[in-house]
């Protein structure tokens, strides 16, 4: 942005532009209310030859004022609208002012997003920070709730699972070497954790989900959770599909959480 403007309000200048000019206004112009005429306004008495000439000097001297006051109103009318206008130019410009700040804010937070320290983490507190965000085994709620059977009340636990997406798939697509080191460290992608359900299961994407990780694992030491939502699959515990693809990996598996109804 450029801008040669040096404008600041002007303190003590003389010129008229400056300061309004000021209007000094009689009290009370009414005849009736001055003694001096009381004689002819509260009669109906003729005016001595003097009198008339001051009233008709008086008239001519009111008709001239208001002229100069018909003047005045024009003048400060057309200051009125010439300050209208440099009102909206003045907003014009202040809210140029306003877009330019919001585009100089965003470019100095460009370039201090290329000076974070971030970029410069060595890898081994990348692996550290990385492995942190992954949730294992499958994030979940004990539930404790009251059952009644014929023999008395009992008390009865089960499990609500919550799970989510890895997370490292959208730490792979913060940059280029955030993705490198993601994929080229097979323990992060050892942490796996299967969700059973009736969906899934039909459409075999319990196992098109945990193909990638275990690829990227590359036989790496394995932890595992299988988790089945009763609340959403009435079919076998383990699908028979998913424990043949985990035959070929079943030597790698040194912990497993098993969550079946």
């Amino acid at each position: 942005m450029f801008t040669n403007s040096m404008w600041e309000p002007c303190s003590g200048c003389s010129c008229p532009n400056h300061h309004l000019p000021s209007c000094v206004f009689t009290v009370d112009r009414s005849l009736s209310n001055n003694p001096e005429w009381s004689h002819l306004t509260r009669s109906n008495n003729l005016p001595s030859q003097y009198e008339k000439t001051v009233l008709s000097t008086t008239i001519v001297e009111y008709y001239e004022q208001i002229q100069d006051i018909e003047l005045a109103k024009s003048n400060f009318g057309a200051f009125s609208l010439a300050l209208e206008a440099q009102i909206v130019v003045v907003s014009q410009k202040i809210e140029a002012l306003r877009e330019e700040h919001v585009r100089v804010v965003e470019a100095a937070d460009e370039i201090r997003g290329l000076l974070s320290p971030i970029r410069w983490l060595p890898l081994e507190v990348l692996h550290h920070i990385f492995i942190n965000t992954i949730d294992f085994p499958v994030p979940r709620t004990l539930i404790i709730y009251n059952a009644v059977k014929k023999d008395g009340r009992m008390i009865s636990r089960s499990w609500k699972f919550n799970p989510t997406k890895s997370s490292l798939w959208s730490i792979t697509r913060v940059s280029s070497k955030w993705r490198r080191t993601c994929l080229s460290t097979p323990r992060l992608w050892s942490y796996v954790n299967i969700t059973i359900t009736d969906l899934n299961v039909a459409d075999y994407s319990h196992i098109r989900q945990s193909e990638l990780p275990l690829d990227h694992s590359a036989k790496f030491p394995l932890s595992m959770s299988i988790c089945h939502i009763t609340e959403e699959s009435t079919g076998a515990t383990i699908p028979p599909q998913l424990v043949a693809f985990l035959f070929s990996f079943s030597t790698c598996i040194q912990e497993l959480h098993l969550f079946l109804p």
